[in-house]
């Protein structure tokens, strides 16, 4: 799903409210609530690869992850080209098994990059998506 018109917040879109991060929150909570509050269409790849790392909103964010993919499969936050598709099969076989249409999904995008490409970015990573 392309995040482009959604106007809504994660925190709207899921109906589960988050509480504001006290002063001794670490840097990564405090991200996590920025994106999560923040309007989807707004989220960069940067957060939605933090929010998908931490397990977050995972119906929406890897909806959006994946049209972000469909269009750059090695987009890139701020770690490394790929770092979102790398977020995405990071996440535990588990939700793969609930969500074959992704799984799939994933094994096409992987299948469209060069070998040469996905080689540098993930470097031995991930071989069984290939």
């Amino acid at each position: 799903m392309n995040r482009a018109g959604v106007r809504e917040t994660l925190e709207e879109l899921t109906g589960e409210r988050w509480a504001v991060p006290g002063d001794d929150a670490t840097r990564l909570v405090r991200k996590a609530y920025e994106a999560y509050t923040k309007p989807a269409a707004t989220l960069t790849v940067e957060e939605l690869r933090l929010l998908i790392g931490q397990q977050v909103a995972l119906d929406w964010t890897v909806s959006f992850a994946l049209a972000e993919l469909d269009r750059n499969p090695l987009a890139e936050g701020d770690m490394y080209p790929g770092d979102l598709l790398n977020a995405c099969l990071s996440l535990p076989v588990s939700y793969f098994a609930e969500h074959s249409e992704t799984a799939e999904q994933l094994r096409a995008i992987t299948a469209g990059i060069d070998q040469d490409d996905w080689d540098l970015a993930f470097a031995g990573r991930h071989s069984d998506w290939r």
